[in-house]
């Protein structure tokens, strides 16, 4: 952790690259407090359906959520990031295909953490951008 609080460094506009730590093995595991939190999140999800859509709670149920204008700034920034990056000639060719990919994977980040956001009262209906960035 850096003196400013943030975890890791930034290289380039958005890409984030965690401190080095040693890897080993470890008997370390999920505790039992982490693992309520986290079947607690399942519930509030799950339960984030519709009342009595079958659809809905098979996965099946389209629904449409808009973006706040700064989530909205923030993932256009997002976007146009990696845009940049693409453009680079010096980007290595093998690496082409994948931030390719980032965008959509940007987006699809973006509603996970949405959700969680809202089932635990941190967000309401459109994607703000506390989701978009922890996505980019």
């Amino acid at each position: 952790m850096h003196a400013d609080g943030a975890m890791g460094c930034w290289h380039g506009s958005w890409f984030a690259v965690p401190d080095p730590i040693p890897l080993r093995w470890t008997e370390t595991s999920v505790t039992e407090a982490t693992m309520a939190g986290y079947i607690q999140l399942l519930e509030a999800l799950w339960q984030s359906a519709p009342e009595g859509d079958s659809a809905a709670r098979q996965g099946s149920y389209p629904v449409t959520l808009s973006l706040t204008h700064q989530g909205r700034a923030a993932f256009v920034q997002g976007v146009n990031a990696v845009y940049a990056q693409l453009a680079d000639p010096d980007l290595p060719d093998d690496l082409r295909d994948v931030y390719a990919k980032l965008p959509g994977t940007m987006a699809r980040l973006a509603l996970i953490l949405h959700a969680r956001h809202v089932v635990t009262g941190k967000a309401n209906e459109a994607v703000d951008v506390l989701s978009v960035r922890g996505a980019v």
